[in-house]
């Protein structure tokens, strides 16, 4: 199986230390073949009874190719007021699309299991084939708030479509939230940052939705 994976990434800051533009792009490439065969097996019902076949040797040879694209676009805004009130806020877009191929041909009554090949079988011969696309495309962003590194506020949404579903119900909107307070950051807590030797004690609480398309 060969694999080739390609990735590009950039970044244009708008406003230094403060706005920035970024993306980045994503190639995968799967390339296989496989050649597989099998010795078969004969087996008995009893001592004197005749010899059956169970499973005859066959060969099958396949092929595998998989190319699968991903692009994220997004600006990145963050900024401390004030030395208490920092904000960051994050939007992009996201795409993905898969193209999966793959076919397959086999053949029972290998002649010879020393040269296992479809032109030496005498068996009838099967052949498949199949072709899957996948496309994803979404937006999403991100809140998030600390004041004086002590009480943090987060907000997440995504919303996100994808091919698996038919084109009326394909999108849907899925959001997040939490609420988190640094208690080491707190006055009262250096004495037991010296006693416990603890520098980070963080309550956190969350809520979020997400999405799954693999099943509906």
């Amino acid at each position: 199986i060969n694999e080739t994976q390609l990735s590009f990434n950039t970044e244009m800051n708008l406003v230094k230390d403060v706005l920035a533009l970024k993306s980045d792009l994503t190639f995968k490439f799967t390339d296989g073949k496989r050649h597989n065969w099998s010795r078969g097996f004969d087996y008995r019902l009893g001592p004197n009874l005749p010899l059956r076949t169970a499973s005859p040797p066959d060969v099958r040879n396949s092929h595998d190719f998989n190319n699968y694209t991903v692009v994220n676009l997004y600006g990145d805004f963050h900024k401390t007021f004030a030395d208490k009130h920092f904000v960051q806020a994050l939007a992009g877009f996201n795409q993905e699309y898969l193209y999966a191929y793959s076919d397959y041909v086999s053949r029972r009554g290998v002649i010879t299991t020393s040269l296992p090949s479809i032109q030496l079988a005498n068996g009838d011969i099967t052949t498949g084939e199949s072709i899957n696309t996948l496309a994803l495309r979404g937006v999403f962003g991100r809140l998030n708030y600390i004041f004086d590194q002590k009480y943090i506020l987060e907000l997440n949404g995504r919303y996100d479509g994808t091919s698996r579903y038919p084109s009326k119900n394909r999108f849907g909107f899925f959001p997040s939230g939490s609420l988190a307070w640094n208690v080491a950051q707190e006055g009262f807590f250096e004495s037991v940052k010296e006693m416990l030797s603890v520098d980070m004690l963080k309550f956190r609480g969350s809520y979020g939705v997400l999405g799954n398309q693999v099943s509906g």
